[in-house]
């Protein structure tokens, strides 16, 4: 992709439902990736609007292919049918606990067995990929550091991520360090942690409560590591080399972001029976993501016969091709830059993605979190103290009635009479016990009571 020195590094502003202006749960229409709904049913609402600039925008990106959020098209109407499906864009910051060494077996070696070329690329013919991009696959010669030490691989990546927005960096660990990674990854495949990895943001707009683990639009198995595991010595250099690396980025980034910290990190097979994960964004609401860092761990692999290509699809313009090929790390930008996808794969591919925060972007996502938590807490405390008014105008309601028929119980019979030849033919029996200031609770007591003698 060619150099642009006028590109834009910053965190654009977020973007909004285009019906009812929401900033949460939004899905881009992948129609022209260019328009976002907080749900699927705004998006139908929209789309008589949005239709005519849908297909106009579509018509001059070769490469926004309808992206299936799901088989629902199937059961839309036709005059819906041409729609542009929404991509979720919201991501899940839930980690699972550490690595561990128990649980059920995972599959063995030889239930995988690696597929020939010639079988590959006979089922891969065989296969549709509904949702990813079908344009060819191209070939880079990614421009490499001038040396291998850690300010080298560091000045080398801040020009990148500034020019381009993306880094491909191959050899970043001794080979054999890399195959050691490998191995230690197959170990944590085979104790049996590995889950289905949830979309980004984890709901369907429509249904907050359910999970979205469907196998058409991501395909992997992950669990999450701190890096400091023991038993995995190869792993907790590969994540202390990347940790460096950031530290020294922070120098050259000249102020662009304040990488501090990062999430625990996430290792992920796609298990080779071709899915794979549909285009999204990483960090799409600001969460405090600036950096994606990827280390691929495939020996000989070759993405066009096994599939399992990322496609980055950067928002100033055509897309770049990267093979997950063992020892090769790449870095990007995470927010709404740099839409991808990971085209399905048709071996096991693996890969362990560590994402950095920039400091004030978090500190901001978390204060904006504790705000949604307190507010969320106000109300629970208001509906609480709300409930405790209620009980207690009972109880002194009850105990009100308890202490006026006790008093009108304590009427003898000739002052019950008197009260009942006093209230007979008047036509508002309760004026006339205002007017003695009776109270109105005896009141209710007392009519009560005359109206039972009076029918005995």
């Amino acid at each position: 992709m060619a150099e642009n020195s006028d590109y834009n590094c910053y965190p654009p502003p977020p973007e909004k439902c285009e019906l009812c202006d929401s900033f949460e749960d939004l899905k881009t229409c992948s129609g022209c990736r260019l328009v976002f709904y907080c749900c699927r049913e705004h998006q139908i609402q929209d789309w008589k609007k949005h239709k005519q600039n849908c297909k106009k925008n579509a018509s001059g990106k070769n490469h926004n292919k309808s992206l299936s959020h799901s088989q629902e098209n199937e059961s839309l109407k036709s005059s819906q049918k041409s729609e542009g499906d929404l991509e979720n864009v919201t991501h899940n910051n839930k980690t699972i606990s550490n690595v561990k060494t128990t649980g059920k077996p995972g599959p063995k070696k030889s239930e995988h067995p690696v597929k020939s070329s010639e079988h590959r690329e006979k089922s891969n013919k065989k296969k549709t990929s509904p949702g990813f991009d079908t344009r060819p696959f191209i070939h880079t010669d990614f421009p490499k550091p001038k040396g291998s030490d850690v300010d080298s691989i560091a000045r080398h990546a801040a020009l990148q991520l500034k020019h381009n927005g993306y880094c491909v960096m191959d050899s970043f660990l001794p080979q054999d360090v890399g195959l050691n990674i490998l191995k230690e990854v197959k170990v944590i495949q085979d104790s049996g942690v590995l889950v289905d990895g949830p979309l980004s943001g984890g709901r369907t707009s429509s249904e907050k409560t359910r999970k979205f683990t469907e196998k058409e639009i991501r395909g992997d198995k992950i669990t999450w590591m701190q890096g400091n595991e023991e038993g995995y010595p190869n792993i907790r250099s590969l994540i202390r080399q990347m940790d460096g690396l950031m530290q020294r980025l922070n120098y050259y980034l000249e102020g662009l972001y304040t990488i501090s910290g990062r999430t625990k990190a996430m290792v992920a097979c796609y298990p080779g029976n071709g899915t794979g994960y549909a285009c999204h964004v990483d960090n799409p609401n600001r969460d405090g993501r600036c950096v994606t860092c990827l280390y691929y761990l495939n020996e000989n692999w070759d993405s066009r016969s096994q599939g399992g290509l990322l496609r980055l699809l950067p928002v100033s313009g055509g897309y770049v091709d990267v093979q997950p090929v063992l020892n090769r790390l790449l870095l990007f930008w995470s927010d709404r830059r740099n839409p991808h996808e990971v085209q399905p794969a048709y071996d096991m591919r693996y890969a362990i993605t560590v994402w950095y925060f920039d400091k004030s972007e978090r500190e901001d996502a978390k204060m904006a979190q504790l705000n949604e938590d307190m507010n969320r807490l106000r109300g629970e405390v208001s509906l609480e103290s709300v409930k405790a008014q209620k009980e207690e105008k009972d109880r002194v309601k009850q105990e009100l009635q308890k202490k006026s028929t006790n008093a009108v119980a304590a009427l003898s019979e000739e002052e019950l009479k008197a009260f009942s030849a006093l209230l007979k033919g008047q036509p508002d029996p309760r004026a006339v016990l205002t007017n003695l200031q009776v109270a109105p609770s005896i009141q209710e007591a007392l009519l009560s009571q005359l109206t039972e003698m009076e029918s005995s």
